[in-house]
């Protein structure tokens, strides 16, 4: 197929001369176009995959962007993937790591991105989202953008909100567009997309977004950790859908995927808080510190706690406030937070926002720490910081993902930047329940 001076009409006329009835019959069954089920109405011309990517290899390069809409709006399958796929290929080549941070390739982006969303609905299929969201939409999220402002930049913010109205989208496939551009996040390392948007599908209804939960948790535990992906299912195990979950754990072991399977895994041990006691709990409050240290280093995270902090110098003021603790897990010491009262003196001023209250009383979480094997650590903390207060601050370093994460997840709203007693700058944020 020639490339130049093409037209959707002209491409749209090509694939319709590749028509293949016998291909057509046995596609229609596979993607379950029958009355009532997740297909139903989609039209094939009976086209395989490599068919209409050879066509789109062909043309990507030189077909405008504004015939695309055309093939999108096509009531057949292929010429929707094909459209699709030249979405994807002209938005690859302006994602290189040379024109990352071009300023012009970034508008260029972000209107194919624009593009994309706009006819979001008409990758109404899972072998259409799966084929290109994670390479346009997961892309983008990699990405700077002029999307949410008007420089050039990461715009975080709004890039969260443009992958909430998708998940929370009465579509089907928008929903799965949230759940699987994920996957290319985490190529690059960055879980944080995954874990949020797998809790917020983690009980939908659809076998769909099930399989979609479990195989991007999956493609964490593969690609990022293995512990990451245990210390979601001790979490969540015992309330996931048996599809996703079954997903979700099959690059494990026999043994450990029917240890999950049955609940053995997911049985909460017995965990109790207390304060910690000197010198009795120093060498094991150690070991924790060591821990939390290795975690964070092992998540990029290097310069939060250095130069021996925190010690057992912290323990001690801590206890001097009763505000040092401990959890146990059978009566051994698995993780130390400090629970303090206010005032705190580095939130005495804040930058670049404001709390959520400055009247209120309110207590402090610091010098959360715990052995990696050991899950559900920050939400047991959390249950039992509210039972006893209902204004909570907590702050982390800018590199602490994990730790923005768990704050995030558990409902604390980002409050602005905070400086420590040396300058260093904090992420601060508070919860009143």
């Amino acid at each position: 197929m020639k490339s130049s001076h093409l037209t959707a009409k002209d491409t749209i006329a090509y694939l319709e001369s590749l028509r293949n009835e016998k291909q057509r019959a046995v596609l229609m069954r596979f993607f379950k176009t029958g009355p009532g089920q997740y297909g139903e109405g989609d039209e094939f011309l009976g086209l395989k995959v490599p068919q209409t990517r050879e066509v789109v290899k062909a043309i990507a390069k030189d077909f405008p962007l504004e015939e695309v809409p055309e093939l999108l709006m096509s009531k057949w399958h292929e010429v929707r993937l094909c459209g699709l796929l030249i979405l994807v290929s002209k938005f690859e080549k302006l994602a290189t790591k040379r024109l990352a941070n071009n300023a012009e390739a970034a508008r260029q982006r972000d209107e194919i991105l624009t593009m994309y969303l706009q006819y979001a609905e008409q990758a109404n299929n899972w072998d259409l989202v799966d084929l290109s969201t994670h390479k346009i939409l997961g892309n983008w999220l990699l990405l700077p953008t002029f999307l949410g402002g008007q420089d050039l930049a990461m715009h975080e913010d709004y890039k969260v909100q443009v992958m909430d109205v998708l998940a929370a989208s009465s579509c089907l496939w928008e929903q799965r567009m949230s759940m699987v551009c994920t996957w290319k996040t985490l190529q690059q390392g960055d879980y944080w997309w995954c874990l949020r948007y797998a809790e917020f599908h983690l009980h939908h209804p659809h076998d769909l977004m099930q399989k979609a939960v479990g195989w991007m948790l999956r493609e964490m535990g593969k690609r990022i950790s293995m512990d990451m992906l245990r210390e979601f299912l001790q979490l969540h195990a015992h309330e996931m859908p048996r599809t996703a979950l079954r997903y979700a754990i099959e690059q494990m072991d026999d043994e450990e995927r029917k240890q999950w399977m049955t609940g053995v895994l997911a049985t909460p041990k017995n965990r109790s808080i207390r304060h910690a006691v000197l010198p009795q709990d120093a060498e094991r409050i150690l070991e924790v510190f060591a821990a939390g240290k290795s975690i964070m280093v092992a998540d990029g995270n290097t310069k939060q706690w250095v130069n021996g902090y925190p010690s057992l110098e912290a323990v001690r003021a801590d206890m001097e406030k009763n505000g040092a603790f401990v959890v146990e897990d059978n009566g051994q010491v698995v993780a130390y937070f400090a629970f303090l009262p206010s005032p705190e003196p580095t939130y005495a001023t804040i930058y670049d926002g404001n709390w959520v209250d400055d009247t209120l009383p309110y207590h402090v979480v610091h010098r959360i720490a715990s052995f990696p094997e050991v899950h559900g650590i920050f939400q047991n903390i959390m249950e039992f910081c509210f039972a006893h207060d209902r204004n909570i601050r907590i702050d982390t370093h800018r590199d602490n993902r994990i730790m923005q994460h768990n704050i995030l997840k558990h409902g604390f709203q980002y409050c602005g930047i905070i400086l420590l007693a040396n300058g260093d700058e904090r992420l601060a944020y508070q919860k009143i329940k």
